[in-house]
């Protein structure tokens, strides 16, 4: 979404029913610990662009907000299974009851197992296989007619394997590929209660505790969230609208480091105090409004960061709206940014003199990265059948993260804030109802970033990492077909142009760049019976294997291979 993509998407804010996702001390997703039932997910709301003035920092580039049904949409029976070459096997198990006083409830489980990729350097299989094994309940209460409580948790164990390329050592042969099987585990409980006081005036309470734990080779985790968050909306005679809320997040955690990777373990856990509010105005009329607000937040590393964002809607007509906005947004330095260090090379020993290591390490006087977003849109729809989407965006970034070599000593190197530049580009959604049986689903974005190092800057990978990371072209069209005697056919069709310096990683750089590729997915679908679908997919199928990112650090390349799942899925 809109550059500056890697591994952990450290500008992307996710959340799961108003849960963050988002992991404290790498500053991005650990998406492998993120899943549910998909046929329990409500709506997923992609927001592009800054969203810092409701949901805080790191919401910069774009929000990913998952949410999943009520309880009492989700009643009865569902069992899903299917495998095939690469999804070696894979269940889920939901029931959902109506519980006597009390309201309606659900619980499920789900187990996924998924084969070795291919090595993209070797051709050979990349020994990162892994299965996981969650699940969770759900509980939502009508308490009486204005209050409403919903209680929900899960729990979930993966057992993985990654070939590590390069984990550095003093001693010969001072850098060596090791084959890591790791687990990772977790369990989260929310808590939300809402009441509604008349109208559209009503207060929301949520609280939720998150506990992860992640255990790699180089570096071993423990995080601990406690998050409160209340909100209150109302609205002031007919023309106003108005959004407030506080939050208050508790972040402590433990770090088992390794020579590759450590923290100190004198470091404090992390508070985190914010207040928002969001006023949507009318300007004299139902068809121009003005939206206000601003984000106002306290954090250990950085003190205060103050997010603010303006937008003005122009509703022209039944079938057109123009937008624009201006808003501001911050990326908060993660612990490993601050306080930690990290071994990215040996110098052999050159006797009398041992080897030395040359070691990143954190910069307590780290700064969050800043961005501010213009950005302008026009929706409309030409016909009944046709719904278009336009946006144009310019994103001014300051206080980018660097890494800075020290003149004296050159295996020392610090984490800076010396990058700045900016991007710019269009997005294109349309969805056109063909005919009754068939949906299109076409989208386009073009993405185009300048950057440059400031002042005395040492930094020589970070400028060409962040310009060539995330591809300037992408295309998406999906085609749905509903055809006689319960069958469906879906087809999804897709486009990247090539990413021109993806990686800062010593070990690939003989991989220059990932080619551009197009791809097809293919889904056919078969309902004998109102309670039972026969599934058959095929993925990835114009090519036998492709590459299509190669992270930051770590993990070596891999290669995404054709393959082909089967699927069964019985509602009781």
């Amino acid at each position: 979404s809109r550059g500056f993509n890697g591994r952990f998407a450290n500008k992307l804010l996710v959340q799961i029913d108003g849960r963050t996702v988002y992991t404290p001390s790498f500053s991005g997703v650990y998406w492998d610990d993120q899943d549910t039932i998909l046929e329990d997910i409500e709506r997923i709301e992609v927001i592009r662009g800054p969203g810092a003035t409701l949901w805080g920092s790191n919401a910069v580039n774009g929000i990913i907000n998952i949410i999943t049904k009520q309880s009492i949409d989700a009643q009865g029976g569902l069992l899903v299974a299917g495998g095939g070459s690469f999804e070696h096997g894979f269940g889920s198990l939901r029931y959902g009851g109506e519980l006597e006083n009390l309201g309606y409830g659900r619980a499920y489980l789900k187990y996924h197992k998924q084969a070795n990729a291919r090595d993209f350097l070797t051709n050979a299989r990349a020994g990162d296989s892994w299965n996981s094994l969650r699940g969770g309940f759900r509980i939502d209460s009508d308490l009486d007619n204005n209050d409403s409580l919903t209680l929900q948790g899960d729990i979930y164990h993966n057992r993985e394997n990654q070939l590590i390329a390069q984990l550095w050592q003093t001693a010969p042969p001072y850098m060596a590929s090791v084959a890591d099987n790791f687990s990772t585990s977790g369990w989260n409980t929310l808590a939300r209660w809402k009441h509604q006081l008349s109208g559209y005036d009503a207060t929301t309470l949520q609280l939720y505790y998150d506990y992860n734990k992640r255990d790699e080779v180089f570096v071993g985790q423990q995080h601990q969230t406690l998050d409160v968050d209340f909100q209150h909306r109302f609205g002031l005679g007919d023309w106003q609208q108005i959004i407030w809320g506080a939050g208050y997040r508790h972040l402590r955690e433990h770090v088992r480091g390794t020579f590759a990777v450590s923290l100190p373990s004198s470091v404090p856990a992390n508070t985190l105090v914010s207040g928002f509010i969001q006023d949507d105005i009318k300007l004299g009329s139902e068809a121009l409004h003005l939206v206000l607000g601003s984000k106002f937040e306290r954090n250990d590393f950085t003190d205060w960061e103050i997010q603010p964002s303006a937008r003005l809607i122009w509703t022209a007509s039944e079938t057109q709206t123009l937008w624009t906005a201006i808003s501001r947004a911050a990326r908060t330095p993660s612990r490993v940014e601050i306080y930690g260090q990290a071994v990215v090379g040996v110098v052999p020993p050159v006797p009398p003199i041992p080897a030395i290591p040359v070691t990143v390490v954190g910069n307590p006087a780290m700064q969050a990265e800043k961005l501010t977003a213009y950005e302008l849109g026009y929706r409309f729809q030409p016909t009944d059948s046709l719904n278009i989407d336009l946006a144009a965006f310019y994103n001014d970034y300051h206080q980018l993260r660097t890494f800075e070599a020290n003149p004296v000593n050159p295996t020392l190197i610090t984490m800076g804030n010396n990058l700045k530049g900016h991007t710019y580009g269009v997005e294109l959604a349309a969805d056109w109802q063909a005919l009754d049986w068939w949906q299109l689903r076409l989208a386009y974005s073009n993405l185009n970033i300048k950057l440059k190092l400031q002042g005395a800057s040492t930094d020589t990978k970070s400028l060409m990492t962040g310009m060539g990371s995330s591809p300037k072209h992408q295309v998406s069209l999906r085609s749905n077909m509903s055809l006689a005697n319960h069958v469906e056919l879906d087809l999804w069709g897709r486009y990247n142009s090539r990413l021109a310096h993806p990686s800062q990683d010593s070990v690939v750089k003989t991989v220059q760049s990932v080619k551009a590729y197009g791809e097809l997915d293919i889904r056919l679908s078969w309902r004998p019976s109102r309670e039972l679908e026969l599934s058959l997919t095929g993925q990835n199928l114009l090519h036998k294997q492709h590459l299509e990112f190669i992270q930051e650090s770590f993990i070596r390349p891999t290669a995404i291979e054709r393959s082909v799942y089967g699927q069964v899925r019985l509602q009781f």
